[in-house]
């Protein structure tokens, strides 16, 4: 049902109201029209305000329309005001609408009937308004609690207006002002808001465009954006109108999706990469690439055994990180998780914090690495912005570590299968080749060969024990023979009690740290090596050889080494001792054919020597027994050639006696002067020599030097040696005898100018019942004892016989020494 228009007109004169009031009532059907004459209803209506529209006439009794227009403007702003008046100008026209006039109209007889179109304009005009008023209040509330941000900007980026929404999104306080806000200043990288205004500028609009925003209070969130751009008659951009939502829990929900989806496929990867593994650099690098990956950072590192990989690290980065590591305490927590480098961080982690800045580190995520609650290794993580890291991360990095750890002890308890299968082949190849007949020498070579691969050393030397108990450097390779001599003779400063005395092996992994004798640690560095192992060979619970192995660098060894190398040993101690008794054997059987073959020299010698003289006297007995001597002078010539021949077969027998004597009994001994007498002996034979035309010398250079010795054995030494120079010596030649002081020995020598000695026969020539040859058995008498029962004697005494000659006709000296009897002795 249609409204009554309720109508206030003022104007004092009757004709023009009832004009007005016909023009108007057959304008509108339903009107009610309230007249005002006076200031007291005036102020009444006003009062009230219930009507729809006011018509006024300019000059009134108690005022004019520019008041009453200002009065109802005052209370009643959305009302609208008509001036109609005969009196009014264009002056006051203007200054009717400077105050909110909503037309104006001059009273003439035809302008009564253009009053109700004046009306119903600024009725209409009125509905407008309101209905512009209400749409305009509606979109207020939609714009201020609507939960998406709506915004408006200029093309330079000043926002002109933001809804609460908005406000609070971009972390804004509802009653701050926009004033100064700039677009530029939200977004979190300058390259996105470039991109943002590249495609409004292009399209005209944009759609569901996300980006990181950042808040006031510098917090980073995620938004989706659509816009649209307002652009004026030339086409140019005015406005950007537009809205935004805060996507950062979806978006961090797709991320914490992506992550979990690229964590789960990185342990996966991971996992079934270390089930298989045969090559730990290449697990490694794929494992820190797809952690890196699945985490979403840029740097890391992984440390395992021997091997390390790296990514967008430096190497110089890393090494400051290990040296770094060993400072720290050793009940330090683990894992290391620090969000920020930059904040104050928690001791120990703290004394990091200095690489961590100088290198742009600003987190890290690391942890150790174990392996049958071993420590293997240890992994870092590294991002280059600050970030919380989350506990699901914390478990990825944790599972990897379990999971490299665990595949390192498969890939090691592989490879130890490998290689003791290996070894295993090697050391039954090498078992079988030093089991087959060889010299002691070849034996010896092939064990140091052997020692050599098996250990990996880059040198080595085998020490053999001798049967005199005496050690020799039997085979070498790498070392040097001055280093080898003086090893062996400072045994008691080798890292045991003795070289050789020692059963169990001997590693040394580093001189440089080694705490034993400074004569081995500077007789190793001079030789150039940093680690060695001595692994013994032990046959029947004697040690019989000694393998050193050398190394260049400090050297570790494995269980796997220690076996390998004690198997070797095993085998190695069986070999060589087969090899020296298979020599020794043929040693013997040598010495057993020399005996046989001295045997029969000597009964042909003694036969020979005996047979001579016993011919003689039987001789001359017969002919004196058939009375063939006739004169007294041939008796007396027969007899006294019996009695020398006699005199030589008690010397020979004396001979043979006091060889036998020397060799089943000890001397009882006293202390002499040795150079008085020598002396004494010396001038016992000087008659001796001149009745067989030689010529007898002494240089005797000795003092009050004394020995301790049985004098009638050492006679017995120098006669041997004078008889044989005077034997050997041609017709007219010189025998010397010389004597002086050695050190702490009396060096005696007996040279002559006879047949001389080659030099391959000079220690034969000791050997019993040893001739040069056969020729010398027909030229010179002798059974071959004197030189052999001189050595036996002079050994005795402790001291030492050799002989030196030139060649053969060249002459003999024989030599020996004896200890001089110190003072307190």
């Amino acid at each position: 049902m249609p409204k009554t228009l309720r109508l206030i007109l003022i104007d004092d004169n009757p004709d023009d109201r009832l004009l007005s009031i016909r023009s108007l009532s057959e304008a509108f059907d339903k009107i009610e029209i309230i007249q005002i004459t006076n200031a007291n209803d005036l102020s009444a209506v006003i009062d009230q305000g219930e009507f729809d529209a006011v018509i006024t006439d300019y000059q009134l009794r108690w005022t004019t329309g520019l008041d009453v227009l200002r009065a109802f403007k005052a209370n009643h702003p959305d009302t609208p005001v008509i001036m109609f008046t005969a009196t009014g100008n264009e002056a006051v026209a203007v200054e009717a609408m400077k105050a909110g006039l909503d037309d104006y109209i001059l009273k003439t007889s035809k302008q009564f009937q253009r009053l109700p179109l004046a009306l119903k304009a600024v009725l209409k005009t009125k509905e407008e308004h309101r209905q512009a008023r209400v749409a305009g209040q509606r979109y207020q509330r939609l714009f201020e609690h609507v939960p998406i941000g709506l915004y408006r900007s200029t093309p330079d980026g000043r926002l002109l207006d933001l809804n609460p929404a908005g406000k609070r999104i971009l972390g804004i306080d509802e009653r701050d002002s926009l004033e100064g806000v700039h677009v530029e200043e939200l977004y979190a990288n300058p390259e996105d808001r470039e991109r943002f205004r590249a495609l409004s500028e292009r399209l005209g609009k944009v759609e569901n465009f996300e980006v990181q925003l950042r808040r006031r209070d510098g917090e980073l969130i995620w938004a989706r954006i659509s816009a649209r751009v307002v652009r004026d008659a030339e086409g140019a951009p005015i406005i950007y109108e537009g809205a935004l939502m805060d996507i950062t829990e979806s978006k961090n929900a797709q991320e914490r999706l992506r992550r979990y989806t690229a964590q789960t496929e990185a342990l996966h990867e991971i996992i079934a990469a270390s089930v298989q593994v045969t090559n730990l650099r290449m697990l490694l690098t794929m494992a820190l690439k797809r952690t890196l990956e699945a985490l979403n950072i840029e740097m890391g590192g992984f440390w395992l055994e021997q091997e390390r990989v790296l990514a967008g690290l430096d190497d110089a980065f890393a090494e400051e990180m290990i040296h770094a590591a060993r400072t720290m305490p050793e009940d330090m927590p683990m894992p290391v998780v620090v969000d920020d480098w930059h904040a104050p961080v928690k001791w120990p982690w703290s004394l990091l914090a200095p690489i961590m800045k100088r290198w742009g580190v600003r987190a890290s995520l690391a942890l150790p690495i174990m392996a049958q609650e071993r420590l293997i290794g240890g992994m870092s993580l590294h991002a280059t912005q600050p970030r919380q890291w989350t506990r699901e991360e914390i478990s990825l990095v944790k599972t990897v570590g379990r999971e490299l750890g665990a595949a390192v002890e498969r890939l090691r308890l592989f490879q130890q299968a490998q290689e003791r299968a290996e070894r295993a082949f090697s050391l039954a190849s090498l078992a079988e080749m030093l089991n087959r007949p060889h010299t002691v020498a070849e034996v010896v070579e092939a064990i140091g060969q052997a020692a050599l691969a098996l250990s990996e050393a880059q040198r080595a030397a085998v020490y053999v024990r001798q049967a005199d108990k005496t050690v020799t450097c039997a085979w070498r390779q790498g070392i040097s023979e001055s280093y080898a001599t003086e090893a062996i003779s400072h045994m008691t400063m080798m890292p045991s009690s003795s070289l050789l005395g020692h059963s169990e092996p001997i590693l040394v992994p580093d001189i440089e740290s080694w705490e034993g004798s400074d004569f081995f640690y500077k007789l190793a560095q001079s030789e150039g090596y940093r680690a060695v192992s001595l692994w013994p060979l032990v046959y029947e619970g004697r040690v019989v050889a000694v393998v050193g192995c050398y190394y260049n660098e400090p050297h570790n060894w494995t269980d796997i080494d220690r076996e390998t190398m004690q198997t070797f040993s095993r085998q190695a101690a069986v070999a060589l001792r087969n090899a020296q008794l298979v020599e020794e054997l043929a040693h013997a059987n040598e010495e057993l054919r020399q005996a046989l073959q001295a045997r029969e020299d000597m009964l042909r010698n003694v036969t020979h020597e005996l047979r001579t003289p016993l011919t003689l006297v039987q001789s001359y007995a017969d002919l004196m027994n058939e009375g063939l001597f006739k004169t007294p002078e041939q008796v007396q010539e027969a007899t006294r050639a019996i009695l020398r021949q006699t005199k030589e077969l008690q010397r020979l027998i004396n001979q043979i006696l006091a060889f036998q004597s020397v060799r089943q009994r000890d001397l009882e001994m006293s202390p002499f002067v040795m150079g008085d007498w020598l002396r004494n002996v010396v001038a016992d034979w000087k008659p001796l020599m001149r009745e067989e035309n030689i010529v007898l010398r002494e240089k005797i250079e000795l003092g009050e030097e004394m020995v301790q010795g049985h004098k009638g054995y050492l006679r017995q030494v120098l006669n041997n040696l004078l008889e044989n120079a005077q034997k050997f010596s041609p017709e007219g030649g010189e025998v010397t005898v010389q004597a002086r002081r050695v050190e702490d020995d009396v060096m005696v020598l007996v040279s002559d100018e006879g047949i001389g000695v080659a030099a391959d026969k000079l220690e034969k020539i000791f050997d019993q019942f040893y001739q040069v040859d056969a020729s010398t058995t027909r030229r010179f008498k002798g059974m071959g004892i004197g030189l052999s029962l001189a050595k036996e004697i002079v050994e005795k005494h402790r001291g030492h016989i050799w002989a030196k000659s030139e060649g053969e006709g060249k002459g003999t000296t024989i030599i020996f020494t004896l200890p001089i009897l110190d003072s307190e002795g």
